[in-house]
């Protein structure tokens, strides 16, 4: 049989196995195809990255060895798949239990990759083209909605409205958001160069914010840039810099987005305040934990109709509906694996948090808890997007800290 040209022969040979380039691109395309509005290209990025570490990476042996010397931080994430595995013994309700730990697989995947290959996967080169690729997509969904409003007289221009054009709840696609912001803020702070490019990308991120309407985003960015401004702006031009956030905040509380959904949680106090509510559903959540065991939980998954019921009793009728979950991530912890699951948890983002803090990586700490915000009033590991951009940007933090080295340098 006559053989291949050599040209043809490098594809199939040596030069496609141990590739970090491919390897890497693989992660980086995995989370560039989060914006986008078809959910499979993540899955397939994900499958695809999972069988190039398997079969063409560095050898079995040399990966025990890598994750035996980073077990800590990958057992720190793996846990949030380990908790579902253990549920599935006292579940009442296995098929979605089993389902549930599908959509959870990630957490075990992606740090299980990271921490057993023998470079340090850049995470600013991850985060670069993420940022870019939500700027095209946010830019793309905007046009789309200004067409429909001003020549088909159809108004998707805000909040869930907008998420016709984006595909994701405006939760998802606000953490998006606001992870990109950071990247161009940080970009904008470490170089002259591009200024105009990186102004024109935070222009439209910040346009897509206000659209998409979600009030977490706002806060992330929020926590996000202040850690940023206190690392890189001289002390000199901070009153500058305070001010110029006061003047974006005067002329804020003027929009839309502030009146109809800011000022509405501070406003009187009824059955429909948005803080009232929250609180009902938190309450409903609570009483069906200690309705369970409440040091193990229920298990994965586990009596949902019974909160749901207890939604339908505190007069909280879309929730019971709509079967929502606890809208945040620590209570939905503490519904299924009890207050064990919950320490668990809290034990993981201290020890990352000290990691950060130790390296005195500011970059890192301004992405890690500009995540972290979501959880507060958000189930955010409970979907795919959520549990994908915690499994690889932890992971990719942790990774890339150095404790020999300080800043925003990764």
């Amino acid at each position: 049989m006559k053989k291949l040209p050599i040209k043809y022969r490098n594809i199939f040979g040596i030069k496609w196995r141990y590739n970090t380039l491919v390897f890497n691109w693989l992660l980086v395309m995995t989370a560039v195809a989060l914006p986008f509005p078809d959910y499979s290209l993540v899955s397939k990025f994900l499958i695809l990255s999972g069988l190039y570490w398997l079969f063409f990476y560095n050898s079995p042996s040399d990966k025990i060895s890598k994750l035996k010397s980073n077990f800590r931080n990958f057992l720190s994430i793996s846990i949030l798949f380990w908790l579902p595995l253990a549920g599935l013994l006292n579940s009442d309700n296995y098929k979605d239990a089993v389902s549930d730990l599908g959509l959870k697989l990630p957490f075990l995947l992606l740090p299980l990759i990271v921490f057993s290959v023998p470079h340090k996967i850049p995470l600013k080169v991850l985060h670069k083209y993420f940022a870019i690729t939500t700027v095209m997509v946010s830019l793309s969904a905007v046009i789309q909605a200004l067409y429909f409003k001003y020549n088909l007289g159809i108004d998707y221009t805000f909040y869930h409205e907008f998420s016709f054009f984006t595909r994701k709840h405006t939760t998802y696609f606000g953490l998006f958001l606001s992870l990109s912001v950071l990247y161009f803020v940080g970009s904008l702070f470490d170089s002259r160069k591009n200024i105009w490019l990186n102004s024109m990308a935070l222009l439209i991120l910040f346009v897509t914010l206000y659209i998409n309407g979600n009030r977490m985003s706002l806060l992330s960015v929020i926590t996000g840039i202040i850690i940023l401004t206190v690392y890189k702006v001289p002390f000199r031009y901070r009153i500058l810099t305070v001010s110029g956030f006061l003047i974006l905040f005067l002329f804020f509380i003027r929009t839309d987005f502030f009146k109809s959904r800011v000022k509405p949680l501070f406003g009187e106090t009824n059955e429909q305040n948005e803080l009232v509510l929250r609180k009902k559903l938190w309450e409903a959540v609570w009483q069906t934990a200690k309705h369970n065991n409440i040091w193990i939980g229920a298990g994965t998954e586990s009596h949902r109709d019974y909160l749901y019921r207890k939604y339908k009793e505190a007069g909280y009728e879309i929730a019971f509906l709509k079967k929502y979950n606890a809208h945040n991530q620590f209570l939905e912890i503490f519904l299924d694996f009890g207050i064990t699951g919950v320490i668990l948890f809290i034990m993981a983002i201290l020890y990352h948090l000290w990691l950060i803090l130790k390296s005195g990586n500011l970059y890192l700490l301004a992405v890690y808890l500009s995540i972290l915000v979501f959880l507060i009033t958000e189930s955010l590991l409970e979907r795919q997007n959520g549990v994908i951009v915690w499994a690889l940007f932890v992971s990719l933090i942790l990774q890339n800290i150095d404790k020999k080295t300080s800043g925003l340098e990764t």
